[in-house]
């Protein structure tokens, strides 16, 4: 038999379904597009080879994203996702290089957009070893510019106006989006919440009359309805009734309290066993309906 899976086992695994995936995908092929477009048309001062490699990542992880959609059904939606999260880090790392800058380039504010949704829909252990590739990458491209490599800082203050508005303007998109999908991952873990709560309550109607939780000093805490709490003269003193004590073994007067419950029907049992940790309190007499 399977044992339930830990907290950090769920977190591991991520909350990635289909729907979620096209999603992800489909926003992947939107920015794509809208970045390309913008790429080819902003007057960047850099090399026609820089603008084929600017542009033709964008165009090939669009692609990547068009092919996930049609695949989604014959390959898993974790690895769908996960293959375009790393092919978008991999075009924002170009994007940032061909256009030479660096570590200070917009496109690199993906990376925690990106980090951030494979966290919820893939997992944190994926997550996790992605934040540390990112790292990686922008220390190598911020000691790239320490080295003249990369003009850096210098290539980012000739950048035309237009860069930096589309490049917040994806981001938006891609925020608002992330946020779309967390939300609708949390209103479907309430409602199965819901479904569950609902489905427990209905076996308990079934399997008994009544019901009653006690704390770990045998006081009754919550009962499934007024009438329990009103026949334990709950209502005329305090919200807690102490229903025994273990460590007398005389009856108390709040245990025999709890024999006159009157909302417990026991109709065939001569003897009823409550047990509460390692204690056990048996009582032998009959509790009926009045």
């Amino acid at each position: 038999m399977r044992m339930p899976a830990s907290a950090f086992e769920d977190d591991a695994r991520g909350l990635i379904n289909t729907r979620m995936a096209l999603r992800f995908l489909w926003v992947g092929v939107a920015v794509c597009c809208i970045g390309s477009i913008a790429s080819m048309l902003q007057p960047f001062q850099i090399t026609p080879s820089a603008r084929i490699v600017l542009v033709g990542a964008q165009v090939l992880l669009g692609l990547l994203c068009i092919v996930g959609t049609q695949m989604i059904h014959a390959v898993p939606a974790r690895v769908l996702v996960l293959a375009a999260a790393w092919a978008s880090v991999i075009a924002a790392t170009l994007a940032a290089l061909s256009i030479g800058h660096g570590a200070h380039s917009l496109d690199l504010s993906f990376f925690p957009l990106i980090v951030g949704l494979v966290a919820v829909l893939a997992g944190t252990r994926q997550a996790l070893v992605m934040a540390l590739v990112c790292a990686l990458i922008i220390g190598l491209l911020g000691w790239a510019e320490v080295e003249g490599w990369v003009p850096g800082a210098g290539a980012l203050a000739q950048s035309p106006l237009s860069h930096p508005l589309i490049t917040h303007a994806l981001l938006l998109l891609a925020g608002f989006t992330i946020g779309a999908i967390m939300l609708r991952l949390s209103n479907a873990s309430y409602r199965s919440a819901q479904d569950r709560e609902a489905r427990f309550r209905g076996l308990l109607a079934t399997a008994a009359d009544h019901y009653w939780e006690l704390d770990e000093s045998l006081r009754l805490r919550r009962a499934d309805d007024a009438a329990t709490l009103t026949a334990s003269a709950v209502s005329k003193g305090s919200s807690e009734v102490q229903l025994h004590d273990a460590s007398r073994p005389t009856q108390s007067s709040a245990a025999r309290e709890h024999r006159r419950l009157r909302c417990l029907s026991i109709p065939k049992a001569e003897e009823s066993t409550v047990r509460i940790g390692r204690s056990r309190i048996v009582d032998k007499s009959r509790c009926t309906i009045h």
